[in-house]
């Protein structure tokens, strides 16, 4: 019997080796309407917008804007569970109101939902998002259109709130 020997050499190729994918600079944020409830939902994550709008019956209406990933701001999400409806802000002092307001217990904090740009010193091309109030039906909307916000700012239920933050361009 011969006893036989092999050694094996791995040598990494690493000029095949693909580059990782940059980043990219914004995430498409988009505007969902739930037909049932009168209620708007922004999203960026695929998968929540694909569940909503493939077995919940959400209509996703588009982009409504580009989230930064290099902000300056965070954009926190609240869900009003008694409303059924989902909040947003980018001031930190609102949100911490919220989370201290013993009467506000039932709006569970979701956490960061995306960047933006502070409303202090926002880029030049940087697009603000304005918020609205409908206190008929008890709920807020987002509106970087300016067509959108003519509109808005003729029905009297909606309420200009003002100035919510910025937005990336694309």
């Amino acid at each position: 019997a011969a006893l036989v020997s092999t050694t094996s050499v791995l040598i990494l190729d690493t000029s095949t080796t693909p580059e990782p994918e940059p980043e990219p600079a914004s995430l498409a944020v988009h505007r969902l309407f739930n037909p049932d409830s009168s209620r708007h939902l922004f999203s960026a994550v695929d998968f929540e917008i694909d569940l909503l709008t493939g077995e919940y019956g959400w209509i996703d209406e588009g982009i409504s804007f580009f989230a930064p990933t290099n902000g300056t701001t965070n954009i926190y999400r609240f869900f009003v569970q008694s409303e059924g409806r989902h909040f947003y802000t980018a001031n930190d002092s609102e949100r911490d109101f919220i989370l201290a307001n013993t009467a506000m217990s039932d709006w569970q904090y979701e956490g960061i939902a995306y960047q933006g740009y502070s409303v202090i010193n926002p880029p030049d091309e940087a697009i603000p998002v304005i918020r609205y109030f409908n206190e008929s039906i008890g709920t807020h909307v987002y509106s970087t259109s300016s067509e959108e916000q003519m509109i808005l700012d003729q029905i009297p239920d909606w309420t200009r709130e003002g100035l919510a933050w910025f937005s990336a361009a694309n």
